[in-house]
């Protein structure tokens, strides 16, 4: 376990990166904190490498975001290496409005699909999917 810093963007951004040693003999937990980004927004980045070697999982949370609208991304990159699935979930929306959005670029790649963003336009593009595969939908 150590520390990841990404020299290239911390001489735009000013990132560094700092490793909560005291977490990460428990948990696998490191923190990089963008401390540009931080200052304007509030942005602190968390990954969970305990989880990562289970299941691929970097978890990105932007609290600035979240203080506002309540967004959370979670990035599963062992599901994207296989199928190139990133999924995206907007808390804030989905307390309004239920919504989930999951963007599957594996089979855009393949398909030339688009999902929106939009609850209507969603269910559009699902029936359009299913029927393009031969599912019938009532």
């Amino acid at each position: 376990m150590g520390t990841i810093w990404n020299a290239a963007l911390a001489s735009q951004q000013g990132i560094e990166t700092i490793w909560n040693k005291g977490l990460a003999s428990q948990q696998g937990i490191q923190t990089i904190w963008n401390k540009g980004l931080a200052s304007q927004q509030g942005i602190q980045t968390i990954w969970n490498k305990g989880l990562a070697s289970q299941q691929g999982i970097q978890t990105i949370w932007n609290k600035g975001l979240a203080s506002q609208q309540g967004i959370q991304t979670i990035w599963n990159k062992g599901l994207a290496s296989q199928q190139g699935i990133q999924t995206i979930w907007n808390k804030g929306l989905a307390s309004q409005q239920g919504i989930q959005t999951i963007w599957n670029k594996g089979l855009a790649s393949q398909q030339g699909i688009q999902i929106p963003h939009r609850t209507a336009s969603l269910q559009c593009a699902l029936v359009s999917i299913l029927t393009s595969v031969g599912i019938k939908v009532n």
